[in-house]
């Protein structure tokens, strides 16, 4: 009965730190990966070489060529590449890019991605956005938005959003099936809707 329990016991354990181990998942990578976990040792890793297991809370640098990163739901890391720290929401997948000029090529597919920017803010990539920093960028934010759209918040709180030149952003079908159009009160003195 207590080689059952101790055998359970270790079954357990062993199951508990595959599942603390499977949160941060690196796909394909074409160049070198410095992995930090959270007790502070390091692996690198080298270019097209499997990858091992990645603790929630671990920092995985892209040093050179391209690497496909997602995390699971409650799990959550840091991706450093282009001279910036990318903090990578759970439920996040996104690809990286780095050049030898030290610029960064970042395209989120899902869920959402942090950014310190250049002028002290925040930039939040979303899904469908691509963003490059660092290299040639020389806008305040210190990023370049490539495709899709980004909240930027300032250092003062304030929000905005930056969008690739050209984007417009998905229209949203009105789920009621309800078109309404308001008339401005310089043309009839009536604001109400109109069918």
């Amino acid at each position: 009965m207590t080689k059952k329990i101790v055998l359970l016991m270790g079954a357990l354990f062993f199951c508990s730190q595959i599942v603390a181990f499977a949160a941060v998942n690196v796909g394909q990578h074409t160049g070198t990966l410095r992995i930090t976990n959270p007790d502070g040792t390091v692996v690198t890793v080298a270019p097209g070489a499997a990858v091992p297991a990645i603790a929630n809370g671990s920092s995985i640098e892209v040093v050179d060529g391209v690497a496909d990163i997602s995390t699971t739901d409650g799990s959550a890391a840091n991706v450093v590449s282009g001279g910036k720290t990318f903090q990578v929401a759970a439920g996040t997948t996104m690809n990286v890019a780095h050049d030898p000029t030290g610029a960064a090529l970042v395209a989120v597919s899902a869920g959402q991605v942090t950014v310190a920017t250049a002028n002290g803010g925040t930039a939040m990539i979303n899904a469908g956005a691509q963003v490059r920093v660092g290299g040639a960028v020389t806008s305040a934010s210190g990023l370049e938005v490539v495709t899709g759209e980004i909240s930027i918040t300032d250092a003062q709180g304030n929000s905005s959003t930056l969008a690739a030149p050209g984007y417009t952003p998905p229209v949203i079908p009105d789920p009621l099936g309800i078109q309404k159009q308001v008339q401005s009160e310089e043309s009839s003195r009536d604001i109400s809707p109109v069918s």
